[in-house]
């Protein structure tokens, strides 16, 4: 199996080696920011905690960027925030 044109690379104990791409929504529902705002990327990348409220959806694993932006492109036709 070939991923984003690349050939498989043999990896431990002799499986194929792949990369994949997971594709998150991540709704912010969380007031962390110094003035009460949303904070959505602090200094280590996005911020994300469900205890306060935010919402993370695991749209699918893909084998390539372009079935990535693919399912953006539909998810944004999709109803809702």
């Amino acid at each position: 199996m070939k991923s984003a044109g690349a050939a498989p690379r043999t990896g431990t104990a002799g499986f194929a080696s792949v990369i994949v791409y997971p594709l998150w929504h991540v709704g912010h529902q969380n007031e962390a920011g110094d003035d009460g705002s949303t904070v959505h990327v602090d200094e280590s990348g996005v911020f994300c905690d469900e205890s306060d409220g935010d919402d993370l959806k695991l749209l699918g694993i893909y084998s390539t960027l372009e079935r990535v932006e693919e399912r953006v492109r539909q998810a944004r036709l999709l109803p809702g925030e």
